[in-house]
């Protein structure tokens, strides 16, 4: 499911409130009747889309995963190499994740299929 974060402050949720969207792109914010419905598309200057995953701040320590399958930590610096990592999914918050995710990545390169 889509998430987004809120840009700017509503009645009953505060900047940086992450909410699901439903199966026909709506939010559900909580107020005094129950809940507002909002669409995050037709509102840009409130919603900003989120992947839900973890990205460090800057000069934030991540893990990830060299190229021989060692795990290694780095400073975020909001950098080219930085953003390569995340997108390609790796950057982690802890080493154990790290750690965890290249003995997955070992294991499926040493038994795939030729």
């Amino acid at each position: 499911m889509k998430k987004y974060k809120l840009k700017k402050d509503l009645p009953y949720a505060k900047a940086g409130d992450v909410f699901e969207v439903n199966r026909i792109g709506n939010v559900s914010v909580p107020d005094d009747n129950g809940f507002s419905v909002y669409t995050p598309k037709e509102l840009p200057d409130f919603f900003e889309e989120v992947d839900g995953r973890w990205k460090p701040e800057v000069d934030e320590e991540y893990w990830f995963l060299t190229p021989s399958g060692d795990v290694d930590v780095y400073l975020w610096r909001n950098d080219k190499i930085d953003h390569g990592f995340y997108k390609f999914g790796n950057c982690f918050k802890t080493e154990k994740q790290a750690k965890a995710a290249a003995k997955g990545v070992k294991e499926y390169l040493l038994n795939r299929d030729e």
